[in-house]
């Protein structure tokens, strides 16, 4: 008797649903380059050349001056003194790359929760055994209840 009082206190325990949180972070981060191309032309102005010859100097033959990008020519043609000055004006194309640097950065928090809820199964041969034992227990109570009536 005292078995069967035991067998049904632990026999009709509840489970409880089992509870899971799983948090996930995700940190990432993402560069991206790009390079970008800019002409750019530079223009030097020309350049100032000075000679001072003495006269008696200056030929039929032609007196060559260089400084810099700059040339003179002296010459001298009867009583006329020609002089010719020649300046070269640089112009320069520079090709200037721009690069330009992205960077993101992204965090993603996700959280889930799993909750597990029992379902009561019980296989259907325990639930036969358990009417049948249900149905004895039953027989014999009312067989002792009626012997000890007519004892």
């Amino acid at each position: 008797m005292l078995v069967l009082v035991l067998l049904t206190l632990v026999g009709c325990r509840t489970v409880k649903p089992t509870k899971e949180t799983v948090r996930t972070v995700k940190d990432s981060t993402i560069t991206e380059v790009t390079y970008q191309k800019r002409d750019t032309t530079i223009i030097i102005p020309g350049d100032t050349l000075k000679v001072r010859v003495p006269f008696t100097e200056i030929t039929k033959e032609p007196f060559i001056k260089k400084s810099g990008r700059s040339t003179a020519i002296i010459t001298r043609k009867g009583d006329s003194i020609d002089v010719e000055c020649i300046t070269e004006e640089l112009l320069q194309r520079f090709e200037i790359v721009d690069k330009m640097i992205k960077e993101l950065r992204l965090i993603q928090e996700s959280e889930k929760q799993r909750i597990e809820i029992p379902v009561r199964y019980i296989p259907w041969w325990i639930e036969i055994l358990a009417w049948i034992g249900g149905a004895a227990l039953i027989g014999l109570g009312i067989v002792l209840a009626l012997k000890l009536k007519f004892i």
